[in-house]
């Protein structure tokens, strides 16, 4: 979809190659009897999105790519792609086999990479492709597992670079407590905001500004009905240039 100086390009995430847990997302899916697209290099899909790449950089557009498994986070589904279950550190529905597209986002200059899944708000990157899991969005709010992962988060399965950039709400944006009453800080429901701004005669600033409800309690912690529109400190900006 072209919206003015914006491309934004869907993939579908699921599945992939069923037979090689390396290769694909969702281990209880089979592709061909579900007809969801192999999404692995030389398929149809990744040549649509070759294409589709090539033409928004051509024409100097601000590109944005969206998939639903986080391909670089440290959630549950952040564990290497397999059937032995997570206590086994394998995930059926992992999103680490969508990393081979990072090659072709570098290659073609996407802007930003948007995901979820994972249920996290956290944000790394690479190479200047920027990553977000907007897993705040719905669903449940979880911490970077659930048992028996909690005790593992899965750093040392990112990439350095994403080590070195990684932030998230619930590892960067510590509660603040006055007694039972929270007063700042933790991991709430929200939405990432994204501007894109005309920046001199050619290029574009772009802002990316995660942004959430804070749920406002009493002195004894008890939900008062009201919210606070807050965002969280990793305000992101981009200058890309045309």
């Amino acid at each position: 979809m072209d919206y003015g100086p914006v491309t934004l390009i869907t993939l579908d995430s699921s599945n992939g190659n069923d037979a090689d847990p390396s290769q694909d997302t969702n281990l209880y899916i089979n592709g061909e009897e579900s007809r969801v697209p192999d999404f692995n290099e030389g398929s149809e899909q990744w040549n649509w999105a070759v294409r589709e790449l090539a033409n928004a950089q051509a024409e100097g557009q601000v590109i944005f790519v969206q998939f639903h498994h986080t391909a670089f986070g440290t959630g549950v589904h952040s564990l290497p792609s397999g059937s032995a279950g997570i206590a086994n550190a394998e995930d059926s529905q992992s999103g680490v086999p969508m990393r081979i597209y990072h090659k072709l986002f570098e290659q073609y200059g996407v802007t930003a990479v948007l995901s979820g899944h994972d249920e996290l708000l956290e944000y790394v990157n690479i190479n200047g492709v920027s990553y977000w899991d907007v897993g705040f969005a719905g669903d449940g709010l979880r911490g970077p597992g659930y048992p028996p992962t909690t005790e593992y988060v899965p750093y040392d399965l990112l990439p350095l670079e994403a080590q070195q950039t990684h932030w998230s709400a619930h590892g960067d944006e510590p509660e603040v407590w006055n007694g039972q009453q929270l007063i700042s800080g933790g991991k709430h429901y929200g939405f990432l905001e994204v501007d894109v701004r005309p920046s001199g005669d050619y290029n574009y600033e772009v802002i990316m500004t995660p942004r959430y409800v804070f749920p406002i309690t009493d002195e004894n912690g008890n939900a008062t009905g009201k919210f606070d529109h807050r965002q969280y400190s990793n305000v992101v900006r981009i200058t890309v240039e045309r």
